[in-house]
């Protein structure tokens, strides 16, 4: 190992009173990333990499965990290169705004399996 080198999969940095209130991660439990907590421990903020994709992302969670927020690049999905994903309790994706392969804006409703919804008229 070099000299000056620290390798972990796992940190935690704590409060006064020992909660951990920073995680900094690489191990199979969650997405490799930077991840704040609140006081209750639920994880508030992360910044990380998807491991699936390799996808960079930002995720803003609720102090209930039940909804989130991600901000990302997404080359995975087809004619879409960064949006912004809004994600039900249980995970999954349920509304997104992106930018197109020319910067055209998309807008997309997704139903609980994952298709888009088309919008009503007048709706």
């Amino acid at each position: 190992m070099e000299d000056g080198v620290l390798r972990a999969r796992r940190l935690e940095i704590t409060d006064e009173e020992g909660r951990v209130r920073i995680r900094l991660s690489a191990d199979s439990e969650e997405m490799p990333g930077v991840h704040v907590l609140g006081s209750r421990g639920h994880v508030a903020v992360s910044v990380g990499i998807n491991p699936r994709t390799d996808e960079p992302y930002v995720a803003l969670k609720d102090t209930e965990d039940e909804a989130e927020i991600i901000l990302a690049i997404k080359p995975s999905r087809e004619h879409v290169h960064c949006g912004l994903s809004l994600v039900d309790r249980r995970g999954r994706e349920r509304m997104f705004i992106a930018l197109g392969d020319e910067g055209e804006p998309i807008f997309g409703v997704l139903d609980e399996e994952g298709n888009v919804s088309r919008p009503e008229p007048g709706g």
